[in-house]
């Protein structure tokens, strides 16, 4: 069933109005149909992570082509909640951690696997100066 003609015309006036009147009322307009931020797709940063975990010498070398079942919806919520900038700076910095830190530092921990570090370690390497502040060795 369609809408006459006349009908539709009346009803985009209606909404055109109520618009104006939302906007004049909160001084603020915010459309309801704003677009939601658009991400990468997770098996895109999965295989960008594969590949520059693989490129830095991390291992285990992560021949997962996708993500594991059991892993997906882990790794998934950090990709909700990361870009994939800050996580290819998380990965950098556990290279680092594990290859340059020296003695100065607490050992890393040990993730096990690109998928141990996608769930869990992002968080905590994804910002530089937070490396100082949770692995640096305290002076005595």
């Amino acid at each position: 069933m369609s809408i006459p003609p006349e009908e539709n015309v009346h009803q985009t006036l209606q909404d055109i109005t109520d618009l104006n009147k939302q906007k004049k009322e909160t001084e603020v307009f915010i459309p309801d149909d704003k677009p939601i931020e658009t991400r990468e797709d997770g098996a895109a940063v999965f295989q960008k992570a594969r590949q520059f975990w693989n490129d830095k010498g991390l291992k285990p070398e992560c021949r997962d082509v996708m993500m594991r079942c059991s892993d997906t919806q882990e790794i998934l919520r950090t990709f909700q909640h990361y870009t994939w900038g800050e996580i290819r700076n998380a990965i950098g910095n556990y290279h680092w951690h594990k290859t340059k830190a020296g003695a100065g530092y607490l050992e890393p921990p040990p993730y096990g696997s690109l998928a141990g570090f996608l769930k869990t370690g992002v968080e905590r390497y994804f910002d530089d100066d937070a490396l100082d502040q949770q692995f640096k060795k305290e002076g005595k």
